[in-house]
């Protein structure tokens, strides 16, 4: 039997509620004054057309309009959202829901405070996914049989009304709007790297969606998801610091659990970085007169008070700055160059204390010379979620490697992705004879006008000359040291620890920024080891380099230390123990002392 929808008509209007005759294949309205007017069912009838609307903001009336042809899998959207509200407890008997022409969705209900239409979230292109259609809209009836019950619709509760809000908000994918703050956070910080960093643990992904759990949870599977394509986060867990069953965006979530909520103070603290990290101040009292710009020395302290040195890597290297990080062979130095390079696209620090960074997430170009592409992805794990920011680069097989070709193509990149940062792994791969003081120089010069020309901040990654391991880190050990930190701006050397295996040791060598502050007696001690994201670093504490190489800064004051062991009592075996010196050396040292050659 064919639906008689002039029954359902007749009874929305004995309702007090509105329909409209509808143009056929539109959505739009027939009458003129279909706002405000009230039309009787003999001029909605005389259109003779089979498709009628709804005015909405009658009896408190809203719809919830859920337009998902414009997300890049609609079916997947809609199914979601649905079984997101079903979760959370929503219950569908208190709203009508029908399926639009498009394959989209509507969710009639009672509001307690019914308004206009409002936007709630949009794709990528700006394009509405979720809206709310109030006072003054019209919906289409698509399934008119659902609205013969529409006078027995309770009022939705506030809680029921805000669920379909905050879950509608967690697929909001438009980020390319005009920057403000929190958009151009959102834009290039991720909400997993946010949780892991606050302790919760990745547990697995699937196309659409990062499964995480919260730190401390031993019983439950998962504790939130985050959506691939908005980035946005949604808990379902009620025992995290977080508010369960509500989208939270990157900046969302970084002002609950490093702000205490204080918003004011996450704006603040982010406009400084971006401040800082988009452009360099004009430092000219006069304008270029060709080679040279000029300045007055007042103005140079004035602009420096106003424009300290920011950290990208506590007082190692700071932001417009050439560093060479350099260390022998298989101490670490690319898998710790990397680690930095992250966590400056994402705008973190590496460690709070010790390598801090002051400047907001930015585009960095890691330019790998050193490793394969499977042999940097066996170093990483699946969990690393790493920023847009960082783009790694690898000569093609067939790339011309010599320097001019190398220079030109890096300056390609950099004006390409319009990046603000560089790591360059390692600096022989562009010169192999930069032990030569010629053209160590000439290299030198080159890299720094590149940094200058493009206000870069430049990391270079170098070896060392094989030396003695139980010797400390000095510049002469950097390749072709002279010319190379001439022209530096920092000197990192980072070491091997001769107590502990997996230990390392950075040290500054050079700074021109800040005081000398991580010294002979005060390297930084960190931990080599495969992590939860893969080949990475544990800042464990300060130490003396001595302590750590076994070294002693006056030889004679060693020897002095072994005879003394050795009067005591103490076997050749023992003192070398003792001391981490080889035991015929040890051995050596005690008979020339016995035979008077040495005291």
């Amino acid at each position: 039997m064919e639906y008689n929808h002039v029954h359902t008509l007749e009874r929305l209007i004995r309702l007090g509620l509105q329909p409209l005759a509808i143009e056929p294949n539109s959505k739009k309205p027939l009458h003129k004054g279909w706002t405000k007017e009230t039309i009787a069912l003999a001029r909605i009838l005389k259109y003779n057309t089979d498709r009628f609307g709804l005015r909405m903001g009658d009896k408190s009336l809203m719809c919830f309009d859920i337009d998902s042809k414009h997300h890049e899998n609609p079916k997947w959207m809609l199914d979601t959202y649905y079984k997101m509200l079903e979760d959370q407890g929503f219950d569908f008997n208190d709203v009508i829901r029908q399926t639009t022409m498009n394959g989209g969705g509507h969710i009639i209900y009672r509001s307690v405070a019914p308004e206009g239409s409002t936007d709630i979230s949009r794709n990528r292109s700006g394009e509405i996914l979720f809206e709310t259609r109030g006072v003054g809209a019209q919906i289409v009836m698509y399934e008119m049989e659902k609205f013969d019950n529409i006078g027995d619709l309770p009022i939705l509760s506030k809680e029921m009304e805000k669920m379909l809000f905050e879950t509608a908000k967690a697929f909001d994918q438009n980020l390319d709007t005009p920057k403000n703050v929190f958009q151009e956070f959102n834009s290039k910080i991720s909400c997993a790297d946010i949780l892991r960093d606050n302790g919760w643990s990745y547990v697995k992904e699937d196309d659409s969606k990062i499964y995480m759990l919260r730190d401390g949870d031993t019983t439950s599977k998962t504790s939130a998801h985050i959506f691939k394509n908005s980035n946005k986060l949604w808990v379902w867990s009620t025992s995290t610091p977080l508010e369960s069953q509500k989208a939270y965006s990157a900046a969302d979530l970084t002002i609950e659990l490093c702000y205490n909520g204080d918003k004011k103070a996450f704006v603040k603290d982010q406009k400084s970085k971006f401040n800082s990290s988009v452009s360099y101040p004009n430092w000219f009292s006069t304008p270029s007169s060709g080679f040279f710009n000029e300045t007055y020395v007042t103005d140079l302290v004035e602009h420096a008070k106003k424009d300290p040195p920011k950290k990208l890597l506590g007082s190692f290297w700071c932001e417009g700055e050439v560093c060479f990080l350099f260390a022998s062979t298989n101490v670490g130095k690319s898998a710790f160059s990397f680690r930095v390079a992250d966590c400056i696209a994402k705008g973190f620090s590496m460690n709070e204390e010790h390598l801090k960074n002051e400047c907001s997430a930015m585009k960095i170009l890691y330019i790998d010379f050193e490793l394969s592409p499977r042999q940097l992805g066996t170093r990483l794990s699946e969990k690393l979620v790493s920023s847009k920011n960082l783009v790694v680069m690898q000569p093609s097989g067939d790339a011309e490697i010599g320097e001019s070709v190398v220079l030109k193509a890096i300056e390609n990149s950099i004006t390409k992705h319009k990046a603000k940062a560089i790591v360059v792994d390692n600096i022989s791969a562009i010169n192999t004879d930069n032990e030569s003081a010629l053209e160590a120089g000439k290299l030198m010069k080159n890299l720094k006008n590149i940094a200058r020309k493009y206000h870069l901040s430049m990391l270079i990654v170098a070896h060392t000359p094989k030396r003695d391991q139980n010797e400390k880190i000095e510049l002469k050990h950097l390749a072709g040291s002279a010319q190379l930190s001439n022209l530096a701006d920092s000197v990192v050397g980072m070491g091997k620890s001769n107590q502990n295996h997996g230990d390392r040791y950075i040290k500054q060598l050079k700074v021109r920024s800040f005081e000398l502050e991580y010294h002979d007696e005060n390297v930084l001690l960190m931990n080599l080891d495969m992590l939860d994201t893969g080949l990475g670093f544990t800042i464990k504490d300060t130490a003396n380099e001595r302590d750590l190489v076994n070294t002693m800064v006056d030889r004679s004051e060693r020897n002095q230390e072994i005879i003394k062991l050795s009067y005591k009592g103490y076997s050749g075996g023992m003192i070398a123990e003792k001391l981490g010196m080889g035991k015929s050396q040890v051995n050596a040292i005690i008979k020339r002392h016995k035979d008077g050659k040495e005291e």
